[in-house]
C-alpha cells in the first residue's frame, strides 16, 4: 500500500483581517472515494470470507453503530478507534430552566485507535499542484 499524502498549499487570509497578506497552509488532495461497494470488493481480494457475509456485516454494523450512539454508548471499533455523540446547547442561568430545545446540535466524534495512529505515522507526503 502507498502510505504518501497528497497535499496542495494555498494561501489563507484572516477573515477579521482581509487587508493583511495571508499565509500558506497545506491541504490534503484526496485520490477519490472508498464507498461501501469499494470497500466489500477490497475485502473479498483478501479471500477470508464471501461477499455475501461482508455485504450483511457491514449492514448489520451500520445499523447496530447507529443505534449503540443514539442510545447513548461508545462504540469501540477494535484498534481503528472509537466513535461517540457530543452535544452542543445554549446556555440558561438556572439549571431548573435547562431542557432538550436547550441542545443545538449533535456531533459524531471519532477517536482514532493504535492501528489508525500507526499508519498516519508511516504516511509521507507528496505535494501536488
Amino acid at each position: 500500500m502507498d502510505n504518501s499524502l497528497n497535499y496542495s498549499v494555498a494561501e489563507k487570509k484572516n477573515p477579521r483581517n482581509p487587508g493583511k497578506e495571508g499565509m500558506y497552509y497545506a491541504h490534503v488532495r484526496t485520490r477519490g472515494v472508498l464507498d461501501k461497494d469499494g470497500l466489500i470488493d477490497r475485502i473479498d481480494r483478501r479471500g477470508s470470507v464471501g461477499k455475501p457475509d461482508i455485504v450483511s456485516v457491514l449492514i448489520n454494523l451500520e445499523d447496530i453503530v447507529t443505534d449503540a450512539l443514539c442510545n447513548g454508548e461508545i462504540v469501540r471499533l477494535g484498534e481503528l478507534g472509537s466513535l461517540s455523540l457530543s452535544v452542543s446547547s445554549q446556555g440558561c442561568k438556572r439549571k431548573e430552566d435547562f431542557c432538550g430545545k436547550n441542545i443545538t446540535k449533535v456531533r459524531t466524534i471519532f477517536k482514532e485507535g493504535k492501528t489508525l495512529k500507526h499508519g498516519i505515522a508511516c504516511l509521507h507526503f507528496k505535494k501536488v499542484e
